[in-house]
């Protein structure tokens, strides 16, 4: 397993192998989905999420970020500033994870807030500067999330 950029002229460069460093992180059973910010790369992979370094020939390799038991099942994340999100099906929750590592903030699950929507099988997230976006299959819908207060707002047939 590993993961490789490909330049403007065709040619690929390895990044990251699994065989790399026997010291880092591997990647292992189902890479969900993968951001980029700045010279970071940050992959969900069931049930982790990792940072890899961009800059073919770093050895740096990868960081796991999300503590052990902190993931069940990540299907997207959006990195945004000190922070990325992760949507965790299997979890029914958003998570938010710093960048630097540590341990998670809930954003959003059947906890939230009393009465307001459960997450049934979220499969997608983006954001903005105010809001997160979650696509939830289960649902058929697009879920508004406020990370301040961890309200939320459903709309449907869109």
């Amino acid at each position: 397993r590993r993961i490789q950029k490909v330049g403007g002229n065709g040619t690929a460069e390895e990044v990251f192998s699994n065989a790399t460093n026997p010291t880092d992180t591997n990647l292992t059973n189902n890479p969900n989905a993968i951001a980029v910010d700045g010279d970071s790369l940050y992959v969900v992979d069931y049930p982790k999420a990792l940072q890899f370094s961009k800059i073919p020939g770093d050895p740096h390799g990868s960081t796991l970020l999300s503590p052990s038991g902190s993931l069940f099942v990540p299907t997207d994340l959006f990195v945004d500033g000190d922070f990325f999100d992760v949507v965790d099906f299997g979890l029914e929750a958003v998570l938010r994870f710093p960048k630097l590592g540590g341990s998670p903030e809930v954003i959003f699950d059947k906890e939230s807030v009393s009465g307001d929507t459960n997450l049934n099988y979220p499969t997608g997230i983006t954001g903005d500067q105010n809001f997160l976006y979650v696509a939830d299959h289960g649902l058929g819908a697009v879920l508004l999330i406020d990370p301040a207060t961890h309200q939320s707002l459903i709309f449907r047939g869109l």
